[in-house]
Parts: structure tokens; sequence; C-alpha cells
């Protein structure tokens, strides 16, 4: 960093704020990024313990069809991989495993017999899933103007999913 005042303040050493600053620096501004936190990467990060455990924090699934992520980001170099279409939910004593039926047929018993939420709440996904399936658009930007936008809360209400589906599943995505 020189010694002429920044021309550009960036508040938080996230994704976002990280992406920013690079941003700006290649378009030739000056760039300080102020962090509260001991460490980089926001909600999103790695931090490597003391015997050389590597502890994953945060919501990471990149979505690679985003053109602002293959703008920022080398995906071939990085290796990312393919999740399974799928959770896993806590339920308090174990983690229950969810599997889109769609990619996992052979789980549809286990799903449907899971504790993580009733059966109703199963049927509204697999109908909902069904309507987007038949969805005329491709795309997330022809969605949002396919629609009135509404919060995912409101979406979920609107389709009559319980408080306890919206609380323990929907709600931590």
């Amino acid at each position: 960093m020189t010694d002429q005042q920044p021309s550009v303040i960036i508040v938080g050493a996230g994704l976002a704020g990280l992406t920013a600053a690079r941003e700006l620096h290649r378009a030739g501004f000056t760039v300080r990024v102020l962090e509260s936190s001991n460490e980089i990467g926001g909600r999103v990060r790695t931090t490597a313990t003391s015997d050389g455990f590597l502890i994953d924090r945060g919501f990471q699934v990149m979505l690679s069809a985003y053109p602002a992520l293959r703008r920022q980001v080398d995906l071939d170099k990085l290796g990312a991989r393919p999740l399974a279409s799928g959770a896993r939910v806590w339920t308090g004593s174990r983690h229950v495993p969810l599997s889109n039926p769609l990619r996992r047929p052979h789980a549809i018993l286990r799903d449907i017999t899971s504790p993580v939420f009733g059966l109703a709440d199963k049927l509204r996904l697999g109908n909902w899933a069904i309507d987007l399936a038949r969805a005329p658009w491709t795309t997330a930007a022809e969605a949002a103007n396919a629609s009135v936008d509404v919060s995912s809360l409101d979406a979920l209400r609107r389709r009559g999913f319980s408080e306890a589906f919206i609380d323990r599943f929907a709600r931590p995505f």
C-alpha cells in the first residue's frame, strides 16, 4: 500500500468485499480493505487448526453457471466437483440424509419415511418440484421476470408448508 489516501475503502473482507477490491484494483483504483475479524473470508472460509485439520465454515455451494463467478474464478484450476443433489439435516441427535428423488430414485423410500418433516410437506415439495420442472423459463433472470417477486418465506407459506418444515429444513438455506 502506498502512503497516499486510498481512493476506495471496502468494508469487509468476505467474498464480495475481496471481489470488489480485486475488480477496483484492476480498474486502476487504490483500494484499502477493512475487516473487523481476525480472518478474511466472511461467512465462507476455511480455518486450519494447529493439528492440521481444515474446517470449512459457511454455506459453500458455488453455482458455476453464474457469469460473475466465471469471471472471477478459474473453475478448472479450482477443481470444483458437482455435489449430489440433496441435504443432510441435523435432528439434534443425528444427521438425516434427504435426496433429490429425480437423481436418486433408490432413496425414495428412505426419504419418504424420514423423520425430518412430515409427509404433507414432502408432497408439497414434490408438487413444487413438478411445477418448476414444467416452468417455461430456463434461467433465473427469466424466472424473476415471470412472476411476482416474493420472499422465500412468503413463497413457502403460500404453498402451505408447515412452520416445522420452514424452521428445520428451509430456513438454514
